[in-house]
Protein backbone atom coordinates (compact mmCIF):
# COMPACT_ATOMS: atom_id res chain seq x y z
CA UNK A 1 0.00 0.00 0.00
CA UNK A 2 1.61 3.31 -1.04
CA UNK A 3 1.78 6.10 1.54
CA UNK A 4 -0.75 8.86 1.27
CA UNK A 5 0.50 12.41 1.27
CA UNK A 6 -1.49 15.38 2.34
CA UNK A 7 -1.62 18.32 0.06
CA UNK A 8 -1.04 21.57 1.86
CA UNK A 9 -2.30 24.82 0.50
CA UNK A 10 0.24 27.64 0.66
CA UNK A 11 -0.21 29.98 3.56
CA UNK A 12 0.90 33.53 3.98
CA UNK A 13 3.84 33.65 6.36
CA UNK A 14 5.00 36.84 8.01
CA UNK A 15 8.53 37.54 9.22
CA UNK A 16 8.37 38.49 12.88
CA UNK A 17 11.41 40.79 12.58
CA UNK A 18 10.53 43.00 9.61
CA UNK A 19 6.90 42.05 8.88
CA UNK A 20 7.45 40.88 5.29
CA UNK A 21 4.78 38.51 3.94
CA UNK A 22 5.37 35.62 1.55
CA UNK A 23 3.37 32.77 0.03
CA UNK A 24 6.35 30.40 -0.23
CA UNK A 25 8.72 30.52 2.73
CA UNK A 26 11.56 28.67 1.01
CA UNK A 27 14.86 29.49 2.69
CA UNK A 28 13.20 30.97 5.74
CA UNK A 29 14.34 30.04 9.26
CA UNK A 30 12.14 29.39 12.26
CA UNK A 31 12.98 30.43 15.79
CA UNK A 32 11.31 29.05 18.89
CA UNK A 33 9.90 32.17 20.47
CA UNK A 34 7.06 32.77 22.94
CA UNK A 35 5.89 29.17 22.86
CA UNK A 36 5.76 28.84 19.08
CA UNK A 37 7.93 28.87 16.00
CA UNK A 38 8.30 32.34 14.54
CA UNK A 39 9.34 32.60 10.89
CA UNK A 40 12.31 34.78 9.90
CA UNK A 41 12.95 35.86 6.31
CA UNK A 42 16.45 35.28 4.86
CA UNK A 43 17.33 38.98 5.04
CA UNK A 44 16.57 39.17 8.79
CA UNK A 45 18.39 36.02 9.94
CA UNK A 46 21.58 37.89 10.88
CA UNK A 47 19.58 40.50 12.83
CA UNK A 48 17.76 37.76 14.79
CA UNK A 49 21.05 35.96 15.51
CA UNK A 50 22.54 39.25 16.75
CA UNK A 51 19.52 39.69 19.04
CA UNK A 52 20.08 36.22 20.52
CA UNK A 53 23.79 36.97 21.02
CA UNK A 54 22.93 40.17 22.90
CA UNK A 55 20.54 38.26 25.17
CA UNK A 56 23.19 35.76 26.21
CA UNK A 57 26.30 37.98 26.33
CA UNK A 58 27.79 39.45 29.50
CA UNK A 59 25.21 38.93 32.23
CA UNK A 60 25.70 41.00 35.40
CA UNK A 61 26.86 38.14 37.61
CA UNK A 62 27.58 40.16 40.77
CA UNK A 63 24.05 41.50 41.07
CA UNK A 64 22.74 38.13 39.95
CA UNK A 65 24.54 36.27 42.75
CA UNK A 66 23.16 38.54 45.44
CA UNK A 67 19.61 38.44 44.08
CA UNK A 68 19.43 34.68 43.72
CA UNK A 69 21.02 34.04 47.14
CA UNK A 70 18.55 36.40 48.81
CA UNK A 71 15.65 34.73 46.97
CA UNK A 72 16.78 31.24 48.03
CA UNK A 73 17.26 32.24 51.67
CA UNK A 74 13.95 34.12 51.78
CA UNK A 75 12.15 31.17 50.20
CA UNK A 76 13.67 28.77 52.73
CA UNK A 77 12.65 30.96 55.66
CA UNK A 78 9.10 31.45 54.36
CA UNK A 79 8.67 27.72 53.72
CA UNK A 80 10.04 26.92 57.19
CA UNK A 81 7.69 29.47 58.79
CA UNK A 82 4.71 28.04 56.90
CA UNK A 83 5.67 24.51 57.90
CA UNK A 84 5.99 25.43 61.59
CA UNK A 85 2.79 27.50 61.61
CA UNK A 86 0.57 24.93 59.91
CA UNK A 87 2.36 21.73 60.99
CA UNK A 88 2.16 20.53 57.37
CA UNK A 89 4.75 20.49 54.60
CA UNK A 90 3.31 22.03 51.47
CA UNK A 91 5.45 20.86 48.57
CA UNK A 92 3.98 23.36 46.12
CA UNK A 93 5.95 26.01 47.99
CA UNK A 94 9.08 24.34 46.56
CA UNK A 95 7.86 25.27 43.09
CA UNK A 96 7.39 28.82 44.33
CA UNK A 97 10.97 28.89 45.58
CA UNK A 98 12.17 27.73 42.16
CA UNK A 99 10.08 30.37 40.44
CA UNK A 100 11.29 33.16 42.76
CA UNK A 101 14.94 32.16 42.33
CA UNK A 102 14.48 32.03 38.54
CA UNK A 103 12.93 35.50 38.52
CA UNK A 104 15.72 36.79 40.78
CA UNK A 105 18.34 35.42 38.38
CA UNK A 106 16.60 37.02 35.41
CA UNK A 107 16.27 40.35 37.22
CA UNK A 108 19.78 40.28 38.65
CA UNK A 109 21.43 39.42 35.35
CA UNK A 110 19.77 42.30 33.52
CA UNK A 111 17.22 40.00 31.78
CA UNK A 112 19.98 37.99 30.13
CA UNK A 113 19.77 34.28 29.53
CA UNK A 114 22.06 31.37 28.91
CA UNK A 115 23.03 27.92 30.12
CA UNK A 116 25.29 29.18 32.93
CA UNK A 117 22.48 31.26 34.43
CA UNK A 118 20.04 28.36 34.10
CA UNK A 119 22.36 25.96 35.90
CA UNK A 120 23.02 28.53 38.63
CA UNK A 121 19.28 29.16 39.10
CA UNK A 122 18.53 25.44 39.29
CA UNK A 123 21.33 24.82 41.80
CA UNK A 124 20.26 27.68 44.03
CA UNK A 125 16.59 26.70 43.86
CA UNK A 126 17.64 23.23 45.00
CA UNK A 127 19.72 24.78 47.78
CA UNK A 128 16.73 26.89 48.83
CA UNK A 129 14.58 23.79 49.04
CA UNK A 130 17.24 21.96 51.06
CA UNK A 131 17.58 25.05 53.26
CA UNK A 132 14.07 24.54 54.59
CA UNK A 133 14.88 20.94 55.47
CA UNK A 134 18.08 21.99 57.20
CA UNK A 135 16.24 24.66 59.19
CA UNK A 136 13.52 22.19 60.08
CA UNK A 137 15.93 19.51 61.25
CA UNK A 138 18.37 21.75 63.12
CA UNK A 139 15.84 23.97 64.89
CA UNK A 140 13.03 21.56 65.70
CA UNK A 141 15.15 18.43 66.19
CA UNK A 142 18.52 19.63 67.51
CA UNK A 143 19.71 16.16 68.58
Amino acid sequence: MPPEFLTVTPQRVRCYVCGTFTESPVGWKYRLRLGGHSPICPSCVSRAEHEIDEMTAKPECGRCRRARCLAAVAGSIVWFGLTVATEHIYWFVAMGIGWIVGKAVAFGSGNKRGPALQVAAAALAFAGILGEDILFLTILFPN
